[in-house]
Protein backbone atom coordinates (compact mmCIF):
# COMPACT_ATOMS: atom_id res chain seq x y z
CA UNK A 1 0.00 0.00 0.00
CA UNK A 2 0.84 3.21 -0.55
CA UNK A 3 2.03 5.97 1.84
CA UNK A 4 -1.49 8.25 1.09
CA UNK A 5 -3.28 4.91 0.86
CA UNK A 6 -2.20 4.23 4.72
CA UNK A 7 -3.44 8.12 6.23
CA UNK A 8 -7.00 7.32 4.32
CA UNK A 9 -8.56 6.98 7.50
CA UNK A 10 -5.80 8.72 9.87
CA UNK A 11 -8.48 10.82 12.49
CA UNK A 12 -11.60 9.88 10.35
CA UNK A 13 -14.47 8.39 13.11
CA UNK A 14 -15.89 4.61 11.66
CA UNK A 15 -19.08 3.52 12.92
CA UNK A 16 -18.71 -0.82 12.82
CA UNK A 17 -22.11 -2.10 13.70
CA UNK A 18 -23.40 -5.54 14.56
CA UNK A 19 -20.22 -7.53 14.72
CA UNK A 20 -17.82 -7.29 17.55
CA UNK A 21 -16.93 -10.33 16.42
CA UNK A 22 -15.59 -11.99 13.22
CA UNK A 23 -15.82 -9.15 10.41
CA UNK A 24 -16.78 -6.59 12.64
CA UNK A 25 -13.85 -7.40 14.64
CA UNK A 26 -11.25 -7.18 12.03
CA UNK A 27 -12.37 -4.28 10.44
CA UNK A 28 -12.42 -2.26 13.62
CA UNK A 29 -8.90 -4.05 13.84
CA UNK A 30 -8.20 -2.73 10.49
CA UNK A 31 -9.17 0.82 10.81
CA UNK A 32 -7.51 1.60 13.83
CA UNK A 33 -4.76 0.63 13.05
CA UNK A 34 -4.90 2.86 10.01
CA UNK A 35 -5.16 5.72 12.83
CA UNK A 36 -9.74 5.62 12.46
CA UNK A 37 -11.18 6.62 15.79
CA UNK A 38 -13.83 3.42 15.43
CA UNK A 39 -17.18 3.30 17.42
CA UNK A 40 -18.03 -0.95 18.13
CA UNK A 41 -22.40 -0.97 17.62
CA UNK A 42 -23.33 -3.99 19.27
CA UNK A 43 -25.20 -5.95 21.53
CA UNK A 44 -22.78 -8.15 22.75
CA UNK A 45 -21.29 -6.28 26.00
CA UNK A 46 -18.37 -8.74 26.56
CA UNK A 47 -17.13 -9.29 23.27
CA UNK A 48 -17.39 -5.15 22.67
CA UNK A 49 -15.86 -4.48 25.36
CA UNK A 50 -13.15 -6.74 25.21
CA UNK A 51 -12.57 -6.08 21.56
CA UNK A 52 -11.82 -2.18 22.68
CA UNK A 53 -9.60 -3.15 25.49
CA UNK A 54 -7.74 -5.48 22.50
CA UNK A 55 -7.43 -2.63 20.32
CA UNK A 56 -7.31 0.36 23.14
CA UNK A 57 -9.38 2.65 24.63
CA UNK A 58 -7.62 5.96 22.97
CA UNK A 59 -8.55 4.95 19.49
CA UNK A 60 -11.74 2.64 20.35
CA UNK A 61 -14.74 3.12 21.82
CA UNK A 62 -18.29 0.31 22.08
CA UNK A 63 -21.59 0.97 22.76
CA UNK A 64 -24.60 -1.00 23.37
CA UNK A 65 -26.68 -0.76 20.50
CA UNK A 66 -29.37 -3.10 18.55
CA UNK A 67 -29.87 -2.45 15.26
CA UNK A 68 -33.15 -3.96 15.08
CA UNK A 69 -34.11 -0.84 17.11
CA UNK A 70 -34.31 1.86 14.68
CA UNK A 71 -34.13 4.70 17.78
CA UNK A 72 -31.34 3.50 19.24
CA UNK A 73 -29.08 3.40 16.09
CA UNK A 74 -30.08 6.80 15.54
CA UNK A 75 -29.23 8.50 18.68
CA UNK A 76 -25.71 7.61 17.63
CA UNK A 77 -25.63 8.44 14.57
CA UNK A 78 -26.94 11.90 15.63
CA UNK A 79 -24.24 12.31 17.96
CA UNK A 80 -21.25 10.43 16.17
CA UNK A 81 -19.57 12.83 13.46
CA UNK A 82 -18.62 10.06 11.39
CA UNK A 83 -16.51 9.67 7.75
CA UNK A 84 -17.55 5.64 7.40
CA UNK A 85 -19.95 2.83 8.10
CA UNK A 86 -19.19 -0.46 8.24
CA UNK A 87 -22.95 -2.26 8.35
CA UNK A 88 -22.44 -5.99 9.35
CA UNK A 89 -25.69 -7.28 11.41
CA UNK A 90 -26.30 -10.81 10.81
CA UNK A 91 -27.94 -13.13 12.85
CA UNK A 92 -27.73 -16.69 11.68
CA UNK A 93 -29.73 -19.67 12.24
CA UNK A 94 -27.74 -23.32 11.22
CA UNK A 95 -30.68 -25.11 10.19
CA UNK A 96 -34.79 -24.07 9.86
CA UNK A 97 -35.13 -27.41 11.66
CA UNK A 98 -35.60 -25.55 14.58
CA UNK A 99 -37.07 -21.72 12.67
CA UNK A 100 -39.87 -20.61 14.86
CA UNK A 101 -41.79 -17.91 13.58
CA UNK A 102 -40.43 -15.53 16.66
CA UNK A 103 -36.76 -16.52 15.52
CA UNK A 104 -37.80 -16.31 11.75
CA UNK A 105 -38.42 -12.30 13.16
CA UNK A 106 -35.54 -11.85 15.11
CA UNK A 107 -33.62 -12.73 11.89
CA UNK A 108 -35.38 -10.52 9.30
CA UNK A 109 -34.99 -7.81 12.26
CA UNK A 110 -31.61 -7.76 11.80
CA UNK A 111 -30.56 -9.01 8.74
CA UNK A 112 -32.93 -6.82 6.52
CA UNK A 113 -34.44 -3.85 8.61
CA UNK A 114 -31.56 -3.29 10.70
CA UNK A 115 -29.16 -2.94 7.99
CA UNK A 116 -31.81 -0.71 5.96
CA UNK A 117 -32.24 1.09 9.11
CA UNK A 118 -29.03 1.63 9.80
CA UNK A 119 -27.55 2.93 5.67
CA UNK A 120 -31.23 5.12 6.23
CA UNK A 121 -29.90 7.20 9.29
CA UNK A 122 -25.94 6.69 8.05
CA UNK A 123 -27.25 8.75 4.57
CA UNK A 124 -29.64 11.04 6.17
CA UNK A 125 -26.83 12.08 8.41
CA UNK A 126 -24.37 12.47 6.26
CA UNK A 127 -26.37 14.28 3.95
CA UNK A 128 -27.67 16.86 6.75
CA UNK A 129 -23.87 17.34 8.10
CA UNK A 130 -22.39 17.23 4.59
CA UNK A 131 -19.66 14.66 5.34
CA UNK A 132 -17.94 12.92 2.45
CA UNK A 133 -17.38 9.38 3.33
CA UNK A 134 -18.65 5.16 2.62
CA UNK A 135 -20.87 2.99 4.00
CA UNK A 136 -20.39 0.10 3.52
CA UNK A 137 -22.92 -3.23 4.04
CA UNK A 138 -21.54 -6.94 4.14
CA UNK A 139 -22.38 -10.34 5.16
CA UNK A 140 -20.39 -13.95 6.46
CA UNK A 141 -19.87 -15.88 3.21
CA UNK A 142 -22.30 -17.87 5.24
CA UNK A 143 -25.47 -16.83 4.29
CA UNK A 144 -24.34 -17.54 0.48
CA UNK A 145 -23.38 -21.22 1.46
CA UNK A 146 -25.21 -24.28 2.53
CA UNK A 147 -24.48 -26.72 5.76
CA UNK A 148 -23.76 -30.49 5.33
CA UNK A 149 -24.41 -30.62 9.33
CA UNK A 150 -28.20 -31.98 8.90
CA UNK A 151 -28.01 -33.72 5.79
CA UNK A 152 -28.10 -37.18 5.20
Amino acid sequence: MTNSALKKLEGKVAIVTSDASSIGEETARCFSSHDAKVVIADIQDEKGRDLVESIGSCCCTYICCDVADEQQFNCIISWTSFTAMLECSVLSNKTFLILTCRLSSAIFAINAKGVASCVKHGARTMVDKDIKGSIICTANIAATIGSDEYID
